[in-house]
């Protein structure tokens, strides 16, 4: 019997309109494999999931398989209450039987995935279920079908490993040649021996809590903001970039008609660009590009190498992936300045940026050399990572920062 490829999904599942379930099931699928969709919003696919919940999936569905793949896809998008409710509307559970196998239950298989991913359990603890749900997927037996185990692939991957292009280790997963151990040990970067997420977690907690956020967002939207963002605003409007960005990684929602009333290059790297974006980014390249050749405010090199600015006038260094270099921003600046000389991949600096995020946060270090840290200035070392590095679209970057701040993408 042939064997079940990757590949084999594209032409089965084409790009479609999301209008229900197969639909939904389709786009994440392709998203996880990196192929390409059409334009539809993560708010857009969960209302397809919690749609289909209430329905009940009187659809002729076998129960089990869809609401797995209901799941999965929640879980894609890292709302874990969510893959809770439909699996069965109880909280995830905080852990797992490592052996333990699930057949056709798609929906067990599913909490069990989201379980250990939402509570960080070792990735041991999956090894047995994932490798059934592979075999599942080469025989051709996955259930509802193979787009769940690449869906699940991905949400393994990318919550249990710091791989530059997580599609692509999907992708390999799916052929059997990816290797878990050997793309996760840049985890543990943070220079006195612990484990960077757990320590990014710790000290961004209290500045992702959801009641300050609404009620700064609530602030904002009674205020009514008259004017639309420009130049003269980039100073007294950095407080609303700061919100916008902390508000988007926690998940929250911004108030009416945030992108014209923030930066045009922050609006940009959240996923909505405006009809600024474009000249906001040349400007501040022009601007911030002197920059890097007098070397001051640190904050300003990031914009300056994260919007396109020439590398010839940056400071560099001796380059060798993998290294850290504690809180010191003016090094880290270097590096990744080096990094995008150097051709570097996003797994070549993940390290360093890990390592400084576990250390340093706006609201419990604010000072940073000559100038404060601002989750502006976080929003535009991820820019240098995932765009001028990674080679990722902009509007890619949110997703990403809200990915080394909280381990979820999306």
């Amino acid at each position: 019997m042939h064997s079940v490829k990757w590949q084999d999904l594209d032409a089965q599942f084409p790009a479609s309109f999301v209008g229900d379930i197969d639909g939904a099931a389709s786009h994440v699928a392709r998203l996880a494999l990196g192929l390409p969709v059409r334009g539809v919003t993560r708010d857009g696919v969960l209302h397809t999931v919690r749609q289909a919940d209430n329905w009940s999936l009187k659809l002729n569905y076998d129960e089990d398989a869809w609401r797995g793949m209901l799941a999965l896809i929640a879980g894609y998008y890292g709302d874990w209450d969510l893959v809770g409710q439909v699996t069965g509307g109880d909280a995830l559970g905080t852990r797992v039987l490592p052996k333990k196998t699930f057949g056709t239950n798609t929906r067990a298989f599913a909490r069990h995935l989201a379980t250990a991913c939402a509570r960080k359990l070792p990735a041991e603890q999956l090894a047995v279920a994932m490798a059934e749900q592979h075999q599942r997927f080469v025989d051709g037996a996955s259930s509802p079908d193979g787009r769940a185990a690449a869906i699940a692939a991905h949400i393994y991957i990318r919550e249990l490993a710091i791989v530059s292009d997580v599609s692509a280790a999907t992708r390999s997963w799916l052929d059997g040649t990816f290797v878990l151990e050997a793309a996760a040990s840049a985890a543990n970067a943070v220079a006195d021996g612990e484990d960077a997420r757990i320590k990014i977690f710790e000290r961004y907690a209290p500045e992702l809590e959801d009641g300050p956020i609404d009620e700064a967002v609530a602030a904002v939207t009674a205020m009514r903001l008259d004017e639309e963002w420009c130049n003269s605003h980039h100073r007294e409007r950095i407080p609303l970039d700061d919100l916008a960005i902390q508000a988007f990684v926690a998940r929250r929602e911004l108030w009416p008609e945030w992108e014209a009333t923030i930066d045009p290059a922050v609006a940009a790297y959240l996923g909505s660009p405006t009809r600024y974006t474009t000249v906001r980014f040349g400007d501040i390249a022009r601007v911030f590009s002197v920059a890097l050749k007098r070397g001051t405010y640190w904050d300003e090199l990031a914009w300056a190498l994260a919007t396109g600015a020439s590398i010839e006038r940056a400071k560099t260094m001796a380059w060798k992936p993998g290294r850290f270099f504690k809180d010191d921003a003016r090094k880290l600046f270097t590096y990744l300045a080096t990094a995008i000389q150097e051709n570097a991949s996003e797994a070549d600096v993940a390290p360093a940026w890990l390592d400084f995020l576990a250390r340093r946060s706006p609201k419990t270090t604010p000072i940073v050399e000559e100038g404060e840290l601002h989750w502006k200035s976080l929003i535009a070392i991820q820019a240098v990572i995932s765009h001028r590095i990674g080679k990722r679209e902009p509007t890619q970057v949110g997703g990403e920062l809200r990915r080394a701040i909280t381990g979820t993408f999306g």
